[in-house]
């Protein structure tokens, strides 16, 4: 039985959208690169979206298949920027147990005014 999830909201690449902060380390600032704020917020947003029943942590004993579905606004994204950040989320929320388990990935991109994503995650 497949998981079908719809995300509301445009995603943003994950890659380009790092900033640098100084943190102290003992006595001394250190540079680290973080997420930016835009990603952080679709964190957010994208958790606030999965049902709880699709928390099943799939692949923990198999292997998957996710097709993914973006659309959005424009074609200025690269279309390969889109699955990190989809299936790092879907790690984080629980719906699946770890991305290293996805042994087939198709993602196609629409152009549309509502961004959203379908996501439909199957076990091989």
């Amino acid at each position: 039985m497949n998981t079908v999830l719809i995300i509301k909201g445009k995603v943003p690449a994950k890659s380009s959208n790092r900033r640098i902060v100084w943190c102290w380390n003992k006595e001394k600032k250190i540079p680290r690169v973080i997420s930016s704020e835009s990603v952080l917020e679709y964190e957010k947003i994208f958790a606030l979206q999965i049902p709880k029943h699709a928390k099943k942590n799939l692949g923990e004993n198999s292997r998957l298949e996710v097709h993914i579905e973006v659309f959005t606004d424009s074609f200025r994204q690269d279309i390969d920027s889109f699955p990190k950040t989809i299936l790092d989320n879907l790690q984080k929320c629980g719906v699946i147990k770890n991305d290293n388990k996805i042994d087939k990935l198709t993602v196609v991109r629409h152009k549309d005014t509502d961004c959203r994503v379908v996501i439909n995650i199957g076990e091989l």
